[in-house]
């Protein structure tokens, strides 16, 4: 028998209603104006985001007490572990750094992680869960906050800085902390709100458990457009000294060496390391601009249309 139930789901890009037939497994809902996607049903999602983030939190503990990195320069050997650079950081009065670090490193996505599986758990039992649409708010509020790939590119790049000055040696923390953010990538690719409120309210009300939900509200900001051209034109203002002022500085034998984004893709690429030179340049300059532009075309065409 054919499924036609529906449910409305308002799409987050554009704030269009659109009726939603119930989904199958490994199907999938996009907003037929902007091409959004509205929401997907995986293969055994919920076993999967369980699994990914017992793997993450696992080898997030594994990551914390060994070493992290060696180098070896004029015969002096300097190992330090990833508690060790927050330590580090403070001596250095980096303090503000080493917060930051705390939160979006460890903080953040270990409270995403529990949460998930606070709430995976409880609909594998299929048990109600208390306060269970608001842990999964918390998760989705938090996720846009996890730096975890973020602080990962930042020591290769600064690995293949250091590689010209030092002998560098990885150690089991390092690849402890690669596999972290490997199973946190693959458990965030699972995730999916809209399911997930549909089986946290089946556990609620199993009467609703086969049936759409009820209608979303669309929230019109009619602000939306001055909102936009005012964040657009702050990323263009904090843009231009973020490329232009040194995001790092290396002081060796007395003497210090500042270095830009652009200087150090152009170092990198001398240096031979074109893959990592091209995703820098592509993640820091490129998809930037690119990014810029396109929001500005759109906020101005979106404009003449009113």
């Amino acid at each position: 028998m054919v499924n036609t139930s529906t449910e409305v789901i308002a799409c987050h890009e554009c704030s269009l209603s659109v009726d939603v037939p119930l989904l199958n497994e490994s199907q999938k809902a996009e907003c037929p104006r902007c091409g959004y996607l509205l929401t997907a049903i995986h293969v055994n999602a919920i076993q999967r985001i369980t699994v990914f983030a017992l793997c993450a939190l696992i080898f997030l503990c594994a990551a914390l007490p060994f070493e992290f990195l060696s180098f070896t320069s004029n015969g002096l050997k300097n190992r330090f572990s990833l508690l060790d650079s927050l330590n580090i950081l403070i001596e250095n009065h980096y303090v503000i750094l080493a917060v930051i670090e705390i939160i979006t490193i460890f903080a953040i996505p270990i409270i995403i992680l529990l949460g998930l599986l606070y709430l995976s758990i409880g609909i594998l039992r299929r048990r109600p869960l208390a306060k269970g649409k608001v842990v999964l708010k918390l998760v989705f509020a938090l996720m846009p906050w996890s730096m975890v790939e973020i602080f990962l590119i930042g020591v290769l790049v600064s690995l293949i800085k250091i590689l010209s000055m030092a002998d560098i040696h990885l150690g089991l923390s390092f690849y402890a902390f690669v596999l972290f953010s490997f199973f946190l990538t693959l458990m965030a690719l699972h995730i999916d709100k809209h399911q997930l409120t549909q089986l946290l309210t089946g556990l609620v009300e199993p009467e609703y458990s086969n049936k759409p939900l009820k209608a979303e509200t669309v929230k019109v900001n009619y602000l939306s457009i001055q909102q936009t051209w005012a964040l657009i034109i702050t990323s263009i203002i904090l843009y231009i000294p973020a490329n232009t002022l040194p995001i790092m500085t290396t002081r060796l034998f007395g003497q210090d060496e500042p270095s830009t984004i652009l200087g150090g893709v152009i170092l990198l690429w001398k240096m031979g390391s074109f893959p990592i030179a091209i995703v820098i340049f592509i993640a820091s300059i490129a998809v930037p601009v690119a990014k810029i532009l396109v929001l500005a075309w759109l906020n101005y065409s979106v404009q003449n249309q009113q």
